[in-house]
């Protein structure tokens, strides 16, 4: 069994693959911004952690 498998639901229009595609890629983005802020946020509370530990 490859990983591509079920990559998109059976039986859609072009037009409904183009759809569900574009509403992935999406929720991908929106995955995406949503780490990245994680991780900044980690970063920042590090950094000040450190910064009040060496006064």
């Amino acid at each position: 069994m490859s990983g591509r498998e079920g990559a998109t639901p059976a039986g859609l229009s072009p037009e409904e693959k183009l759809a569900f595609l574009k509403r992935r890629r999406g929720r991908n983005i929106a995955l995406l911004v949503v780490l990245v802020g994680l991780v900044a946020l980690f970063y920042l509370i590090t950094l000040a952690k450190i910064a009040s530990s060496e006064g």
